[in-house]
């Protein structure tokens, strides 16, 4: 069973394509044909996609829990080391459920104590000049934001340090910007909505 969770707008689904790719449905099937007609007629709004030999089930959630100003916390990984990108747990079956808390994101960590990701979003990093994604190599759900955003901008990956680093936080269903010592720029964050935007424009 694949699984996704998806923000829908007025204009269309936000990366679109990289949602159909997560689910192996970017070749024309009767399936990718099924969903595209579902989310055509569903309603804007946050929307969990369930595939399965029954066909496609469409279910709606509640809008994201991150909020600009949102607080941080350390944690470590529920993941090991070495694993790379995996696929979206299913939220019943998460591994990040126990970590997450009203009103603050956990800051997952490796025991070599780089970041990997947050329990609800992909992390970004800036630099002072340049927004990027952590290294491909470290364990962490493959994120739909985060590689419309690495293609699209050609974003470099290497480590985040939050001491030294502002941070952006970025899911399927947008970015904020979290309680942090650094300040992260808007117009970075203005070409990362921008990307988001274009993203639901896409020929799939």
């Amino acid at each position: 069973m694949s699984h996704t969770l998806l923000r829908k707008t007025e204009a269309g689904v936000l990366c679109v394509r990289q949602h159909l790719r997560r689910l192996g449905l970017l070749e024309d099937s009767a399936q990718r044909a099924e969903l595209l007609e579902r989310l055509d007629a569903a309603t804007p709004g946050v929307w969990a996609v369930e595939l399965s030999a029954d066909g496609v089930v469409l279910e709606p959630r509640p809008p994201s829990r991150l909020f600009d100003g949102i607080s941080l916390r350390a944690c470590a990984s529920p993941l090991a080391a070495g694993l790379g990108p995996i696929p979206k747990p299913h939220p019943l079956q998460s591994p990040y459920t126990e970590l997450r808390r009203p009103g603050v994101v956990a800051l997952l960590y490796g025991d070599d104590r780089e970041l990997w990701e947050s329990c609800s979003s992909s992390v970004l990093g800036f630099d002072g000049e340049q927004l990027f994604a952590v290294p491909n190599s470290y364990s962490r759900v493959w994120s739909t934001a985060e590689w419309e955003l690495v293609e699209a901008l050609g974003l470099a990956r290497r480590p985040i340090v939050p001491e030294q680093h502002a941070l952006l936080l970025v899911n399927a269903l947008g970015c904020v910007v979290p309680t942090q010592p650094h300040p992260f720029p808007g117009y970075w964050r203005e070409r990362v909505e921008a990307v988001f935007s274009a993203s639901v424009c896409l020929s799939i």
